[in-house]
């Protein structure tokens, strides 16, 4: 990957989103991606940066996009990413497996998703 491209497409993710509200984005492994600050390098720091802005941005507009992530340890996310106003709520679902994911990939930013059944 180019330096930058991580956080253009986490943009244009976002973006999309914003265009058939309401939309879920799904995040298969957000740890990975993001993490905490300071441990991964800059490169990664710049990406939390950039999904802190972003879903600070999709909240000034109102409800509309349910943002997903997928970590085996919350505590490996940065305090701020998981603060009251961003991605406050937790479901332990234990080992989610392909289903799962199919599940959410095929909803996330459709025009209207079809509701999630479980």
């Amino acid at each position: 990957m180019y330096v930058g491209q991580s956080e253009g497409t986490l943009r244009e993710y976002f973006r999309r989103a914003e265009g058939v509200k309401p939309a879920a984005v799904y995040f298969p492994d957000l740890g990975g991606m993001v993490g905490n600050r300071g441990y991964g390098g800059e490169g990664r720091d710049t990406v939390l940066t950039t999904m802190l802005n972003c879903i600070d941005g999709a909240g000034k507009e109102g409800d509309g996009i349910f943002v997903v992530g997928e970590v085996r340890d919350v505590g490996d996310l940065d305090d701020a990413l998981v603060r009251g106003g961003r991605m406050e709520g937790r479901v332990e679902m234990g080992r989610v497996g392909e289903g799962w994911r199919e599940i959410f990939e095929h909803v996330s930013l459709k025009p209207n998703p079809p509701p999630i059944m479980i």
